[in-house]
């Protein structure tokens, strides 16, 4: 299968990079991976190179919407889209159990 690679330098998209590293390294219990401790992060450097910031990538790519995640102990949570598990609170429920209304 062929993966678009960014012209300039040949090597893969970051977000394809992301949504490969994610399919490759997650768990069986899990569809996601942690930044830090699944050496996402590390595995980013040594591929784009030392200086490439993979922190400032990765928010951009989930601000966009491309993959999704959630700040955690020790780095993220990333997931493939779509994938990421919900939580049942919502910003309404928090509030109505806080005896506050907005």
């Amino acid at each position: 299968m062929r993966m678009p690679r960014n012209n300039a330098n040949g090597k893969l998209t970051f977000a394809e990079f992301a949504k490969r590293f994610i399919s490759h390294a997650r768990g069986v219990k899990s569809k996601g991976i942690h930044t830090v401790y699944d050496k996402f992060n590390d595995t980013a450097r040594a591929y784009y190179g030392k200086q490439f910031n993979v922190v400032e990538a990765t928010n951009a790519l989930v601000d966009k919407g491309i993959i999704e995640g959630y700040i955690t102990k020790g780095g993220m949570r990333i997931y493939l889209k779509g994938e990421m598990p919900q939580s049942g609170k919502t910003v309404e429920s928090l509030l109505e159990s806080m005896d506050l209304s907005l």
